[in-house]
């Protein structure tokens, strides 16, 4: 039995980030799939970070028997922005449709924009320091995913 200790993935994930800026830069917005470039997992990032996953085994007892734990580490950027900070409505003038419907049915409740209400109902903060923290928690959710069901 071994255990394989991967100190960061975040070199992976900064050639992954790196390599779809190439692209849109080279080929244009239509080179890169739309969930690269808000951050979400697509099929292209789950096959690059599944290779690290998949190095994690089990073997067969009639081939010797054994197992690959995997450990890889990530460091988390720190939250940004006070729990007690209260965004504006025009603070969303940049976010897509739908964020602008959520955040006009909050201000309508009267329900205060702060960093922790948007948080907890999944709504980016608007700031450029939360962009990178979000993304960062993608990756690591996109490779707990990929490890469901591994033993």
């Amino acid at each position: 039995h071994t255990i394989v200790v991967v100190d960061t993935i975040d070199w992976h994930k900064k050639l992954w980030d790196g390599t779809t800026r190439v692209l849109v830069d080279v080929f244009g917005i239509d080179a890169v799939v739309r969930g690269d470039l808000e951050g979400s997992a697509s099929s292209e990032m789950r096959a690059f970070y599944s290779t690290l996953v998949q190095r994690a085994a089990q073997y067969k007892e009639n081939r010797g028997g054994g197992s690959v734990t995997l450990l890889l580490l990530m460091q988390i950027p720190r939250m940004q922005g006070a729990s007690d900070t209260v965004f504006q409505e025009s603070d969303f003038d940049g976010a897509n449709d739908k964020i602008k419907a959520r955040i006009q049915l909050l201000v309508k409740k009267k329900i205060p924009l702060t960093a922790e209400t948007l948080r907890k109902i999944e709504i980016p903060i608007p700031s450029a320091s939360e962009g990178p923290r979000r993304l960062a928690l993608q990756h690591i959710d996109d490779l707990m995913s990929m490890s469901d069901g591994q033993s």
